[in-house]
């Protein structure tokens, strides 16, 4: 029992103390660890959606700043000023105006990157889940090693075509704390910070990528998600989760590209949010969906169904992530709902027979991700 108690919290947490100075996943300073690479864009978020700059923003800083990008510019002129000149942006002399100046100078450059990327290549969007440090840490490995692999997958399916793919990668702060929790007040600490503080951001990194990801000039794209990065999917897509952001970022544009091809693998949520399915701002599900939906879940994914046996919560309880494990046939629930809902909506379903993992890696090379991606590259 205890050696299942601890698999358990291994994996579901693998966090330290939550009460510790941050459990934010902090990224000012990527330009040192993170070299370019031929087919592949990185784009780094804070908690609230804004994008990083190319600069170096000390980490000890951010998070004397609550690790927010447009705090620590606030209270930091000199180094705000700086970064401004960096991008050329003339200051007005309005932190508002100056602010929303820089961050859409970084989206043009992270636009003019990603639109250079070989257009006779599938693009891919990677997003990444819950507890993901930015390097390597005791108990937890970084989203850039899981994106490495994951990428190596897709592209073997494209070399045996002899054909190439291309890659977005997203970073944002899914949470990050380490490793401790046979105790169940231990464990319900990391059930929270999932539910309380990871959720939200997912939802606010979801509406910032509405800035960038509908700019795309492509004819179609395929987004792949892991676990929460699945609420980070539907927040770009849709107007879902309003309760946990802004009216006014809602209004932002949803994609519209011609086909967008969508893969939750592992998705750390119900099917609930696709309530508002058909909630965008710049397409239709009315006659022919441009959204291509499609469904890796396993039912035995013991971090979804936070339980080991019989202990844990389950699914329901701390953030509902009932869909990814298929809890209560909520996969299947979720396709009739379309049937009826959503007619002209394309969803599949994959079962993925992977074990209790919940690793990315693992889901991104079983025959439901195969099957995927035979899919898309039709």
């Amino acid at each position: 029992m205890k050696e299942g108690l601890l698999a358990l919290s291994l994996c579901l947490g693998a966090l330290t103390m939550y009460a510790q100075s941050s459990p934010h996943v902090i990224f000012g300073e990527w330009p040192r660890y993170f070299q370019q690479e031929e087919k592949v864009v990185r784009v780094f978020l804070d908690k609230n959606g804004d994008y990083y700059p190319n600069s170096i923003i000390p980490a000890a800083d951010l998070r004397e700043s609550g690790a927010s990008i447009r705090e620590h510019f606030s209270t930091n002129a000199d180094a705000f000023l700086a970064v401004l000149q960096s991008y050329g942006v003339a200051s007005t002399g309005s932190f508002e105006d100056d602010y929303a100046a820089l961050q859409g100078e970084i989206v043009d450059d992270l636009l003019r990157l990603v639109n250079a990327l070989d257009q006779e290549h599938d693009l891919y969007i990677l997003i990444h889940g819950f507890r993901k440090p930015m390097l390597p840490q005791r108990g937890g490995s970084p989203s850039s090693r899981g994106y490495a692999s994951v990428r190596s997958s897709i592209q073997g399916q494209y070399s045996a075509q002899s054909e190439e793919a291309v890659f977005l990668e997203v970073y944002w702060d899914g949470t990050y704390d380490c490793c401790i929790g046979r105790k169940t007040k231990v464990n319900k600490r990391i059930f929270k910070l999932f539910e309380d503080v990871a959720q939200i951001n997912a939802s606010e990194v979801g509406y910032g990528l509405r800035r960038l990801v509908p700019a795309i000039d492509r004819d179609e794209l395929t987004i792949v998600t892991h676990s929460l990065g699945a609420q980070v999917g539907l927040s770009l897509l849709t107007n879902t989760y309003d309760e946990r952001i802004d009216a006014k970022e809602q209004e932002l544009p949803t994609p519209a590209q011609a086909r967008v091809n969508i893969g939750l693998i592992a998705p750390a949520i119900s099917r609930d949010p696709f309530e508002d399915y058909d909630e965008r701002t710049l397409s239709t599900v009315a006659d022919n969906d441009n959204y291509h939906l499609n469904i890796l879940y396993n039912e035995k994914d013991f971090v979804l169904k936070k339980r080991w046996k019989i202990f844990g919560p389950g699914p329901k309880k701390y953030g509902d992530t009932s869909l990814g494990c298929n809890c209560r046939n909520e996969a299947e629930k979720l396709a009739e709902d379309f049937a009826e809902n959503f007619p002209s909506s394309a969803i599949t379903l994959y079962k993925s027979a992977i074990g209790g993992t919940h690793r990315f890696t693992r889901y991104a090379n079983s025959r439901a991700f195969t099957a995927f991606l035979a899919v898309v590259m039709e």
